[in-house]
């Protein structure tokens, strides 16, 4: 399905194929700032995966009988991870969708997942704790001037302070996780011309437990390292057609 949006005063439409999640502009494909940021390797993803493997074969090893099923069980292995993942992916998801209503004011039933209720009874109490003003939800972001898009979860105000907000449901807090947030900064304030004073991030972890950083003091690196994965990510694009 296809998405437009009016931005920049309704100068700009930015499309959005929400099947093949690729943005574009003016006919032309536009840079995803999630798509940018592969350039970035993920140690910590890598272990993960290989971890997943080796705890599927301790779960297979004692029901093999012969050689037919020892191949199938490596066979499976390899893609024990892709399974986990999916599984946490929809959780994530679910988790986003009841968050975002919630904050668009949405009434909503109470999940019946055990983990997705932790999550959100655990937003919730945060909520309660800190008062955030909600300004935003999903907000559609392009940078005219370096031709790249994204959407970030919440714009919220807090101690007179405004953020630029992403909800994770990840096992940590990651580095790169900045370096979105930078550009989805980047890209709102080229195009509103107002400051945003920080990036936070909440993490909810699927035990329930949530933690949030802000980040104040490092704009301009930041905004370095997110243009510097920019030009990575094309540079190696075009060599890729060489």
């Amino acid at each position: 399905m296809m998405k437009k949006y009016k931005l920049y005063k309704n100068t700009i439409q930015l499309s959005f194929d929400d099947k093949k999640h690729i943005y574009s502009e003016g006919g032309k494909p536009v840079d995803g700032v999630t798509g940018i940021l592969r350039v970035i390797a993920k140690p910590a993803l890598i272990q993960w995966s290989a971890n997943q493997a080796v705890e599927y074969i301790e779960r297979a090893w004692s029901s093999l009988d012969d050689e037919v099923q020892m191949k199938q069980m490596f066979n499976e292995a390899k893609y024990a991870h892709r399974k986990t993942a999916d599984t946490a992916a929809t959780i994530g998801t679910l988790v986003h969708e009841w968050i975002e209503r919630h904050i668009q004011g949405v009434k909503q039933l109470e999940p019946k997942n055990k983990q997705i209720k932790q999550c959100v009874e655990a937003y919730l109490e945060w909520e309660k704790m800190l008062k955030p003003e909600y300004l935003d939800t999903e907000r559609i972001v392009y940078s005219r001037k370096n031709r790249f898009a994204g959407r970030f979860d919440v714009l919220l105000k807090m101690d007179g302070s405004t953020y630029i907000t992403d909800i994770k449901t990840s096992t940590g807090i990651y580095p790169d996780y900045w370096l979105q947030l930078a550009g989805y900064r980047i890209a709102y304030q080229e195009e509103v011309c107002k400051r945003v004073d920080g990036l936070m991030i909440i993490r909810i972890g699927k035990d329930g437990k949530l933690e949030y950083r802000v980040q104040n003091n490092e704009e301009e690196a930041l905004r370095l390292a997110f243009t510097n994965a920019l030009h990575l990510h094309r540079a190696l694009k075009r060599l890729q057609t060489l």
